[in-house]
């Protein structure tokens, strides 16, 4: 659709009909992986079995946040169209066979909001990969966006952030924190906030955009700790730094509470 991207919000009440329009016919197992619609597929015939990374956010545990974000006058017709959303998620919620949720935090969201018990299969990390040590053997992964070499400027005098730069991320929340500290960080990560966040972010606080995950782990491995301020589903990015033998500090709600260890 032109212009789909830049206006994908317009299009969110459009995507469970989309998906529910996709029938897979002559299949014994149908596994989906659903951040939001993904589970609303037909299934005639199979068992379906839904890898539930979170229900759909700016319908349920967001849906003030997404509203109070929105201009007053539009605010009537959203909430109906999420009332919609929801009975639509419910409803095709009732069709899966079988959840399975990516950690204890979001097994609890899959039975307040759909009355569902659920498996907890945490995400995997490459422990091969993201280690403690500069002589672990791995290949470089190909899917990079921005040459890594500016990296090694970094001394080891830094905190990190490595995430999307969107606002449920709390970004924000950490580029404050080290305004008033006067602390070194570097961010890690693009995306729709981060002209806002350098705007408001002090001459020590770096943005260096997405890297490779080569240089992601070299960042990992020099950084004083990790800072993990939003409240995630279960949170690949501590995980992968306490791998890296680094301490992570994270806002004490959500998935991170599965991972991170306090003191």
């Amino acid at each position: 659709i032109p212009g789909a991207a830049r206006r994908h919000r317009l299009l969110v009440p459009l995507m469970p009909l989309a998906f529910s329009r996709l029938v897979l016919r002559g299949y014994d197992v149908v596994i989906s992986s659903s951040h939001a619609c993904s589970h609303s597929v037909s299934t005639p015939g199979a068992r379906h079995i839904c890898y539930c990374h979170t229900p759909m956010r700016y319908a349920w545990d967001l849906r003030d946040e997404y509203l109070a974000a929105l201009p007053g006058v539009t605010r009537p017709a959203a909430r109906m169209m999420l009332a919609w959303l929801r009975r639509r998620d419910s409803a095709a919620a009732a069709h899966v066979d079988e959840f399975i949720a990516n950690s204890h935090y979001v097994a609890s969201r899959i039975r307040r909001h759909y009355g569902r018990e659920s498996t907890v299969i945490y995400p995997p990390v490459d422990t091969d990969f993201f280690t403690p040590s500069e002589s672990a053997q791995s290949t470089q992964p190909t899917h990079s966006t921005q040459s890594d070499a500016d990296e090694s400027r970094e001394g080891g005098d830094f905190y990190l952030v490595v995430s999307r730069l969107v606002p449920y991320k709390r970004v924000d929340v950490a580029v404050e924190a080290f305004n008033r500290l006067g602390r070194p960080l570097v961010i890690v990560g693009d995306g729709p906030e981060r002209r806002r966040l350098q705007a408001m972010a002090r001459p020590h606080i770096r943005f260096v955009g997405e890297l490779t995950d080569l240089a992601v782990r070299r960042y990992y491995r020099r950084c004083r700790a990790v800072v993990f301020p939003g409240e995630e589903d279960f949170g690949l990015v501590p995980v992968e730094a306490q791998a890296c033998g680094r301490p992570v500090i994270a806002y004490g709600r959500g998935g991170a509470l599965e991972s991170v260890v306090q003191g």
